[in-house]
């Protein structure tokens, strides 16, 4: 195994660089620095509940103070004199930690550096939230927070000095100490308090909270209490009764995007830097924070990082062969034109629209020839304008067929699939956070409390979509054939609702001439002498009982057998048999389409204070008429109901993708800037509401934004002028310190490294074992494809998913060391690569295809050792069932064990 470390070790790009060195630089801080290092060596033994010699490191008063000889643990400015570094050092004994491995001399340089620099308390780092941990803390905590919490801890009041407005102020606590604990519910007062379980009772003088309301209380403290951070200077009002302010008028989202000049070049040597508009506005703001831009990243390392961008793939070695040394293409043009106009760019695009409309494939079908999916691919390769891709999701079957004899509902599978009972519920979410980039789901039952939208806007909306079905419709595009499919199924909807209601009685007529048929049919093979007559017989005498049963049945209830109900009932079921027997090859899947015009009506909310399920026997207030929020598009609407007499969602799709909505094109642009740069203008990518992040270049998003409906919204031009630009092509890899590092990243002063996503990793596995021109590829086992996706942090299908994580782990390791399906594709690599002549070539061409570079000299000669050394275990047949002229099973084996280090190495796993 040694030799496995030693190659791993020789590969591993992102292990400790000159940046590391530099932070020495950089102001540290107890809190944010230190008191990770302490916790993880020291607390153990040195913490609150074990005073090893009454050393204490978990606080930084107690460092501070000492412990037996009460002699402090740091002396402020002489890092040699400290307790602390003699003993980490083994100047003093006993060498801390005891019976446990050393620090690591870079840990030791760190609190070294932290002592000489004054040895400061400093600040907490401010907590990181997924955005699936806001949600549940929008959804779930907020509301009932403001139900039972906030009429005394909230705006107005602070009863026993706690307020509970922000994260900090219950982490303060007040008059009893802290509310809450993060990821400790059980010893969080909250939970003590509206458990009844101390003497503090809460809500005080009412009734004590549902289990259920509890239980997500301690869910949310025991991950860690996310809360939404607002920016101070633009904070949102808790409302108590809903309000526009006029801080929410002047909120930068629901401002029309205007156009901004292009800032000027303040430094002469920056003149040539810019490619594009673009990055005039990057440079403006590195210039204002005295920074340059990084330089070029190398032409190698763009290629690879434009490659997984565009097609979520590296690049060919044709692909070097023809752009590596163009000298006439020096920001790699034509390289970027071919990967947009590749299949694989759609496939890849799509892939991210996937994640924020919650896709799964349709029960029994893999994602590869799943009917949407494929849909969504078509449109980026296509270039569909966005606006049109929009409406197609919202209103495809209202729209106009591009031909006559055509229809669309293709983009209507997006709303699938959904719970029966919330269906209209989660397509509100969904157009919120997807098509406007707002939180509407909080306004459900109640006014929301942080935006501008209230409980009226939730029911204008979910009137539009009330008055829309799902139907199982077949995939079909061709107009006359829908249109067949549609007469059948409103004819066997209406037969359906007949048999169940009028004629209902008569099912029983029906069961029992389906018993006599059976009886029948098994009599038949009473003849048959392959069959075993005792079991039919047996089978027989069961049927010969049930028909007892039903004719009893028929003849309690006093039904007529021969009653022309009986025979209509026979004939309705018949004729739905036919349909779908007619249908039964055709692929269905769920498509969203108009109810009939006397279906069409306004939602009727249930009654303040009740929450709005589907079933509970609530008294419900007058209709809303359908119209849009308010907030975006004004109080003096026209209701939809006088507009049309369609459900409202053409005008609600043309709505949304007018040139003038101020957060449609902003939205979209902000989400292309995030895949191809790794963060986007603004972090919240899904919520541009007040609740949200503001952008950090707000004039750029605006440029953008006007540049992407001008040219026809295009995503494929902005993805295209956002790949050549100077910005996007910096290197990731400069000298500096870990803040300056944060500052240019926020900045987008450097590249981001990016962990490639799971979807990448499984395809190129698929090209490694293929190569590029080969189109006979192997599908990747659903089983490897779902394992995948919960170790390399594949998106949840339930959930909307505006980012994805990227964790690294052991596991990531084990899985691609170990899979079955990993060790197939990289054993068919390696028998592509025997057929090389040399050692060294076959290093060369794995180097090129995995990292997109040629290997050191180090790293061949590390590599011809590994190979030279490893051990192999062959089973006795091996060599039988080997195929003339193929390598040797050992030999195979050998490389196909190198080349799964190779895929466990940082390189391979990262694009810089």
């Amino acid at each position: 195994m040694s030799l496995w470390v030693l190659v791993l070790l020789s590969l591993a790009p992102h292990a400790a660089t000159a940046n590391d060195a530099a932070a020495a630089s950089q102001p540290l801080e107890y809190k944010t620095h230190i008191a990770p290092l302490l916790a993880k060596h020291c607390a153990d033994c040195h913490d609150a509940k074990k005073a090893d010699a009454e050393y204490r490191v978990d606080t930084y008063q107690a460092l501070l103070k000492g412990g037996e000889s009460l002699e402090p643990a740091v002396v402020v400015g002489k890092p040699d004199e400290s307790p602390l570094i003699q003993y980490l050092t083994g100047k003093r004994t006993p060498r801390m930690p005891r019976k446990r491995k050393a620090l690591a001399d870079a840990e030791i340089e760190l609190i070294r550096d932290w002592i000489k620099q004054g040895a400061k308390e400093g600040k907490p780092a401010a907590p990181r939230f997924t955005d699936e941990q806001i949600e549940f803390f929008e959804i779930s905590i907020r509301p009932l927070l403001a139900q039972h919490c906030f009429e005394c801890h909230g705006d107005d009041k602070a009863r026993g000095q706690l307020s509970m407005n922000a994260r900090p102020e219950l982490l303060e606590g007040g008059a009893t100490g802290p509310a809450i604990v993060p990821g400790k519910s059980a010893d969080s007062l909250l939970i003590k308090a509206v458990r009844h379980s101390t003497d503090l009772r809460m809500p005080k003088g009412r009734a004590k909270l549902q289990d259920k309301e509890i239980a997500l209380l301690e869910k949310w403290i025991a991950m860690g209490a996310p809360w939404l951070a607002v920016d101070d200077k633009d904070a949102p009002k808790i409302r108590k009764r809903f309000t526009i302010y006029e801080s929410d008028r002047a909120h930068w989202a629901f401002q029309p995007v205007q156009r901004p000049s292009l800032p000027s070049t303040q430094k002469p040597e920056h003149k040539t830097w810019a490619n594009d508009d673009l990055d005039q506005f990057i440079l403006a703001r590195l210039e204002s924070n005295n920074l340059s831009p990084a330089p070029r990243a190398s032409r190698r390392t763009l290629m690879r990082r434009l490659s997984f961008a565009l097609t979520g793939l590296p690049p060919s070695p044709k692909d070097f062969e023809t752009h590596l040394n163009s000298d006439d293409d020096p920001t790699l043009s034509r390289y970027v034109d071919e990967l947009i106009a590749s299949e694989s760019f759609g496939e890849h695009w799509g892939r991210h629209w996937l994640d924020h409309v919650r896709f799964r494939p349709f029960p029994k079908r893999s994602e590869s020839n799943d009917p949407y999916r494929q849909w969504v691919i078509d449109a980026f390769n296509n270039d569909m304008p966005f606006d049109q891709f929009l409406k197609m999701q919202i209103a495809g079957d209202l729209l106009p067929p591009s031909k006559s004899d055509e229809v669309h509902l293709d983009g209507m599978i997006a709303v699938r699939p959904w719970s029966l009972k919330n269906r209209h519920h989660q397509q509100i979410d969904l157009l919120g956070r997807t098509f406007m980039g707002l939180s509407l789901i909080c306004a459900r039952c109640h006014d929301h409390k942080l935006e501008p939208v209230s409980r009226d806007d939730y029911y204008a909306l979910l009137g539009i979509f009330e008055s829309s079905q799902v139907i199982d419709a077949p995939y079909i595009r061709e107009k006359d054939r829908f249109e067949d499919y549609m007469a059948g199924f409103k004819r066997m909807t209406a037969n359906e609702a007949r048999m169940k209601k009028e004629l209902k009685e008569f099912s029983r007529v029906a069961r029992l001439v389906d018993l006599q048929n059976r009886i029948e049919a098994e009599r038949q093979k009473l003849g048959d002498p392959k069959q075993s007559k005792e079991k039919i017989q047996a089978n027989i005498d069961k049927l010969l009982k049930d028909e007892e049963k039903t004719l009893a049945d028929i003849k309690k209830r006093k039904i007529d057998l021969d009653a022309p109900q009986a025979k209509e009932y026979m004939a309705l079921r018949a004729e739905n048999n036919a349909f779908n027997e007619k249908w039964k090859g055709q692929f269905l899947f769920d498509a969203f389409i108009d109810q009939e015009r006397s279906k069409i009506a306004d939602a009727s909310p249930p009654a303040m204070g009740t929450e709005a399920k589907v079933g509970d026997d609530t008294p419900p207030e007058p209709p809303v008429a359908r119209r849009f929020p308010v907030m975006l598009a004004g109080a003096n609407q026209t209701p939809l109901g006088k507009q049309t007499q369609q459900s409202g969602r053409l005008e609600l799709a043309k709505w949304l993708a007018n040139a003038d909505h101020p957060i449609t094109a902003r939205l979209m642009v902000n989400r292309i800037w995030y895949y191809m740069l790794g963060e986007g203008l603004t972090p919240s990518l899904s919520n541009f509401g007040r609740s949200g992040r503001p952008p950090t270049h707000p004039q750029l998003l605006d440029y953008l934004s006007d540049e992407f409906v001008k040219n026809n919204w295009s995503m494929k031009q902005l993805i295209r002028r956002i790949a050549l630009s100077s910005t996007f092509q910096q290197t990731s890899q400069l000298a500096i310190s870990r803040d300056e590092r944060d500052q240019r990243l926020q900045l987008f002063g450097i590249a981001r490294s990016k962990r490639l996503e799971v979807e990448s990793i499984w395809r190129t596995i698929q090209l490694l074992e293929y190569g590029w021109e080969g189109d006979d590829r192997r599908e990747p086992p659903i089983d490897f494809t779902r394992e995948m996706r919960l170790l390399f942090d594949g998106p949840d299908v339930s959930l909307i998913v505006p980012r994805r994580t990227a964790s690294v782990s052991p596991l990531q390791a084990l899985f691609l060391m170990n899979n079955d399906y990993v060790k197939q594709s990289t054993e068919r690599f390696a028998q592509r690569l025997l057929t090389l002549k040399s050692d060294r070539d076959r290093i060369q061409r794995a180097f090129v295809l995995l990292f997109g570079r040629e290997a050191t000299s180090d790293e061949i000669n590390t590599g011809e050792t590994f190979v030279a050394n490893w051990q192999v275990a062959l089973s006795e047949d091996a060599n039988k069932r080997r195929k003339p002229d193929a390598p040797s099973p050992e030999a195979v084996a050998r490389w196909q064990a190198y080349l799964q280090v190779l895929l466990l190495s940082n390189e391979f796993m990262f694009v810089d």
